[in-house]
C-alpha cells in the first residue's frame, strides 16, 4: 500500500472559491501560498468538510466556500499501476 503519514503527496490540486479559480499546485505549495497548514487542506478533501460547508443546509454562502479538488492524470498517474 502506497501513501501514509509523513510521505509527500505530489498530486496536483486546484483551489476554488465558489466558481472562481484561485490556484493549483501540490498541497505543500497551496498551503505555503495561502498561509495555512497542510492538514487544513487535507481536511478540505474529506467528506466531513463537504457535509459541513458544501451541502444544505448552507452555513456559508456557496460563493464564499473554498473547494479543493485533486486533478487526475498528472505526472504521478502511473503510480497506482
Amino acid at each position: 500500500m502506497k501513501g501514509g503519514r509523513g510521505l509527500r503527496d505530489n498530486h496536483i490540486y486546484t483551489l476554488y472559491r465558489g466558481d472562481t479559480y484561485l490556484m493549483d499546485g501540490t498541497l505543500e505549495e497551496i498551503a505555503e501560498k495561502r498561509g495555512v497548514k497542510r492538514v487544513t487542506l487535507q481536511w478540505m478533501l474529506r467528506p466531513s468538510y463537504a457535509k459541513r460547508y458544501l451541502s444544505p443546509p448552507k452555513r456559508v454562502p456557496k460563493r464564499q466556500c473554498l473547494t479543493l479538488t485533486r486533478l487526475d492524470g498528472g505526472e504521478d498517474a502511473d503510480e497506482d499501476a
